[in-house]
Parts: C-alpha cells; structure tokens; sequence
C-alpha cells in the first residue's frame, strides 16, 4: 500500500509571520524614502537599516517542509 501524503507541505503559521516580518520590513522602507525626501540623514540611515534587518531575518524563516520517511514524518 502506497501512501498518499504530499512530499511537502507548507507551515500556514510561519508563512503568516514571514510576511508580517516582512510587510513591517515595508515599512521601515517607506519611513526610509520619507526620511530621505525631507533631509534627514541619520534618520533615513536607521530606518534603512531597519528596512534590511527586517528583511534579512523574514528571508531566513522555512516556511515548506519535506516529507522524511514512509510514515511521513514532516521536518
């Protein structure tokens, strides 16, 4: 008997907090722009570096998982 599960399937909780990560990471883009067009440096510099914090850390999150054995173990 063969098993039917998928070979991957996709974690709905940690691609729900990647893409707030990630919309928060929008953001600080937007402040950053804003912060640019009224001449505040150190203010663009940080929100920037947020900006990129932000998306660094919501690339790093595995949001698919594979299947492992027969019984299907997912990891």
């Amino acid at each position: 008997m063969f098993n039917n599960a998928p070979n991957t399937i996709v974690h709905k909780g940690k691609k729900a907090v990647r893409d707030a990560i990630g919309v928060a990471g929008l953001l600080c883009a937007l402040a950053a722009f804003g912060h640019y067009n009224n001449g505040n440096a150190s203010g663009m510099l940080i929100a920037a570096g947020m900006a990129a914090g932000f998306f660094y850390g919501a690339s790093k999150i595995k949001t698919t998982m594979k299947a492992t054995r027969q019984r299907t173990f997912y990891r």
